[in-house]
């Protein structure tokens, strides 16, 4: 090979290389993302939060708006507001959760929504309703021993028997599997102002335990008479299988 023609292609490899190598970098540096001084800034910045304080302060509000009222209309009239739909309730046609934005009471606010009697039914807050703990709410020892005293104890001549409201291991069982009747007996002990109707297939009327708190017609009150079936003796209620007063 000529010398001189040798040099020639060294150079023109190298020049190659060379415009191979600064090309790949460009790419690499299209393939970066570009910020400026300025979208970086604004990247940083730390969001706007509305302050709130307590869940008094971040009300809802369940409103149930007249038929024809729109889910648009219901919108715009919670904006001027300044609210915010938080939730539909589908089951309820025309029932909004709604949730204030200017930190006022839930009853404030659903007072607003009540004014509006051309369009809203009824406003009523979004209460939070909690039962007792049941692991925390349990009646002192002392409560259930004074209790389970014969004094204290309902006075059903075969409670005893009934291990599922009261279990002590009778006939074999296994103690306190049961519903624990004795605790709400000292919450109460009931009334003989409730009447309780029973609908089933009878009930045993002389039954020891039933006797004493069955409830029968007073003398004051006629008998029953049908049209077609005629008069009944419902002094202890009606048999409608036997169309009799017997249950």
């Amino acid at each position: 090979m000529n010398r001189n023609n040798f040099w020639i292609h060294f150079c023109i490899a190298v020049i190659l290389i060379a415009f191979a190598a600064v090309l790949g970098q460009l790419r690499m540096w299209q393939s970066k993302p570009f910020f400026s001084q300025k979208s970086l800034v604004k990247s940083t910045a730390k969001p706007v939060a509305v302050k709130r304080l307590t869940d008094e302060s971040e009300p809802e509000i369940l409103v149930k708006f007249r038929s024809g009222v729109s889910l648009a209309e219901i919108k715009k009239i919670v904006a001027k507001n300044n609210d915010r739909v938080e939730d539909e309730i589908e089951a309820v046609k025309g029932l909004v959760a709604i949730d204030d934005l200017d930190n006022k009471s839930k009853k404030t606010v659903a007072e607003q929504y009540r004014l509006m009697t051309e369009s809203v039914l009824y406003a009523e807050p979004n209460n939070e309703i909690k039962l007792d703990d049941p692991t925390t709410f349990s009646p002192s020892d002392a409560l259930l021993r004074e209790t389970e005293t014969n004094a204290n104890l309902p006075n059903d001549p075969m409670f005893k028997e009934q291990w599922a409201l009261d279990n002590s291991g009778q006939n074999g069982g296994k103690a306190k599997a049961d519903v624990a009747a004795l605790k709400a007996w000292l919450k109460t002990q009931g009334s003989d102002e409730v009447v309780v109707a029973v609908l089933d297939s009878g009930v045993d009327y002389t039954h020891t335990d039933l006797i004493g708190n069955m409830w029968m017609r007073p003398d004051t009150i006629p008998a029953y008479k049908d049209d077609e079936l005629g008069a009944f003796n419902d002094l202890h209620g009606f048999n409608a299988a036997d169309n009799k007063g017997d249950p």
